[in-house]
């Protein structure tokens, strides 16, 4: 009689203490192709909590199997709110029909069990014209006479290749100055001229490290650092512009290139030609 009771007391406590709450939500959800409607697998689905929409913090995540689907379990704080977000590659997020939030996002609601839909749509590939526009195919004579005559017109660096280091070295060591030029559009040190010279010579190295980031040589560059300035490795650009500055890089980059004549193009651009010099590209 005494086990029975106890037993009883026993159930009764823990009902008790799960009948007391906090209770925890939970969230049903499944991601989405909005263009075909089929689940996405390999979607990485984060919960977040937050007070202030401008400072997220993530306290979960899961991926999405073949079914698309994921839930999550928590106890909700008081005082916080708390979403969901679906990313995936190659994917992007899709702008909801009032454009004003997007369907790969979820405020999360208390007692709401039923299965909520994130959207997410592939992103198309470019357009052509447009990309040729941004990236122009420019002959690299053409490129050295718009320096020479300070009359660089482009926004992004057009297409060069590795055959077109030489003709750019023949250039290298140039210390007149020109207030047009190749510029980082995500940097905001921009100064007001630069020498000739280390515009080729920063050419050269953005030809080099296209090499060195791609096996499918497009002749596509990325600007290899804020801008066309020599300096240390802590910043301070003055003083390492000057004429010897100039000529003691310029035999850096051609050294690299007799060296690297008898490796393959990916093997030579692995060499940083200003390594141990004591100066690099701001």
């Amino acid at each position: 009689m005494r086990k029975l009771t106890f037993s009883i007391f026993l159930f009764t406590a823990i009902t008790l203490f799960w009948g007391c709450g906090p209770y925890p939500t939970i969230i049903n959800l499944q991601v989405v192709n909005k263009e075909t409607q089929q689940p996405l697998d390999s979607a990485r689905v984060v919960l977040y909590r937050y007070y202030d929409s401008n400072y997220l913090t993530a306290i979960d995540s899961q991926w999405t199997g073949a079914d698309g689907v994921s839930n999550f379990r928590f106890i909700s704080e008081d005082g916080y709110k708390y979403l969901v977000e679906a990313n995936r590659k190659y994917f992007q997020p899709v702008l909801n029909e009032n454009g004003a939030t997007y369907d790969n996002q979820l405020d999360i609601v208390a007692g709401d069990t039923n299965t909520a839909v994130l959207l997410l749509e592939l992103i198309p590939p470019p357009d052509p014209e447009k990309y040729e526009m941004i990236h122009p195919a420019v002959p690299v004579n053409q490129v050295i006479a718009a320096l020479a005559t300070d009359t660089w017109e482009w926004v992004f660096l057009p297409k060069l290749y590795w055959e077109d280091i030489p003709a750019l070295l023949m250039v290298g060591g140039d210390s007149s100055y020109v207030q047009n030029y190749p510029r980082n559009p995500q940097s905001t040190y921009r100064p007001d001229s630069v020498r000739t010279g280390l515009v080729a010579l920063w050419l050269v190295e953005a030809i080099r490290k296209g090499t060195l980031a791609s096996e499918e040589i497009t002749g596509d560059l990325m600007p290899p650092s804020r801008a066309p300035v020599l300096g240390t490795s802590k910043g301070n650009p003055k003083g390492f512009n000057s004429t010897a500055q100039i000529r003691a890089a310029l035999q850096a980059y051609q050294e690299w290139w007799e060296a690297g004549k008898t490796l393959e193009k990916a093997e030579a651009a692995k060499a940083n030609p200003l390594a141990g010099k004591g100066v690099s590209w701001m």
